[in-house]
């Protein structure tokens, strides 16, 4: 994995739609951390959400989202994550997931847009 390097740009690319990859799961800790942090309830950032695929996942199943992420997350502000203290993991773990990677290299294919891949 020493060829992975990243350095976020605050380009806020990662945090817009890019098909499969246009939601963001979210944990249970990180709808207790976001409901704590926004003063709400779920229901009203998140919603219930059944799936016939996700990732390399291909039996049908049900995962709490971020609500309105069609195109882009609804927490980002001028290219700055506005829950950046109690982002979801998801987002805290980019780009380095299993899936962006072939080898010990990163997938250009599918992080060719973020330009912190390689610094």
């Amino acid at each position: 994995m020493k060829n992975l390097k990243h350095s976020c740009q605050m380009s806020g690319e990662c945090c817009k739609s890019r098909g499969e990859q246009g939601f963001v799961a979210l944990e249970e800790s990180d709808i207790h951390r976001m409901e704590i942090h926004l003063g709400k309830p779920r229901e009203e950032f998140a919603e219930f959400r059944s799936f016939s695929s996700f990732r390399n996942i291909t039996e049908p199943h049900s995962r709490w989202i971020i609500k309105g992420t069609e195109k882009q997350c609804p927490f980002l502000a001028n290219n700055k994550c506005s829950i950046h203290s109690v982002k979801p993991i998801q987002c805290s773990t980019w780009p380095f997931w299993p899936d962006l990677t072939k080898d010990g290299e990163w997938d250009m294919s599918k992080v060719g847009f973020c330009k912190g891949i390689g610094k």
